[in-house]
């Protein structure tokens, strides 16, 4: 299921730029790049996004412990720290 988010976020970041891309080659520059750049700049779109996502989906947890250290915030993750306050059974 993450594998699929990340290239389906990748699809659509890219899709969403090369459109933004063709928009303003035709309205405001009113000149259009060859192919071979607008498949390049949609390559360099898509890996980076790829790139990002699968941090972003694999170090969830660690940043936000990274994050608590770097605001000082009192925060305790509760599944963190595994306290017994009853009485021993041993």
């Amino acid at each position: 299921m993450e594998t699929e988010t990340i290239f389906l976020l990748g699809f659509f970041t890219t899709a969403f730029f090369l459109i933004l891309l063709i928009i303003k080659m035709k309205y405001i520059d009113k000149e259009y790049k060859p192919l071979k750049e607008l498949v390049t700049d949609g390559l360099l779109v898509f890996s980076s996004t790829m790139i990002a996502a699968y941090g972003v989906f694999h170090i969830k947890g660690s940043f936000k412990d990274f994050m608590n250290v770097i605001t000082e915030s009192k925060t305790l993750d509760p599944t963190a720290a595994q306290v017994f306050t009853d009485t021993p059974s041993f």
